[in-house]
């Protein structure tokens, strides 16, 4: 969860920022972080396959790869706590 958040932060400072160095590293931390997943079956194959497929095509180069990559792990670090957030205020009801 730690290598997950400070990945996609690395890859917005470098974005922001205009640093390419610092982009590619955070972008290639979540390329790795989908492998390790993908590999012990954690993730979803398909999502990840048209995730980055899509990212390609719309970027046009490499780096859309690494947008998609950055995309998909905030999107499944995001979704856990949505749903969590949404049980609490069902019970609120």
């Amino acid at each position: 969860m730690i290598l997950k958040i400070s990945a996609i932060l690395w890859s917005l400072i470098g974005f922001f920022t205009g640093s390419i160095e610092v982009f590619f590293a955070g972008g290639v931390a979540c390329i790795a972080l989908d492998i390790i997943k993908l590999s012990i079956g954690a993730s979803n194959m398909w999502t990840v396959f048209l995730t980055y497929t899509a990212g390609y095509i719309f970027i046009g180069s490499w780096a859309g790869i690494l947008f998609a990559s950055i995309i998909n792990n905030t999107v499944e670090m995001i979704t856990p706590r949505i749903k969590e957030l949404q049980s609490y205020r069902a019970e609120l009801k």
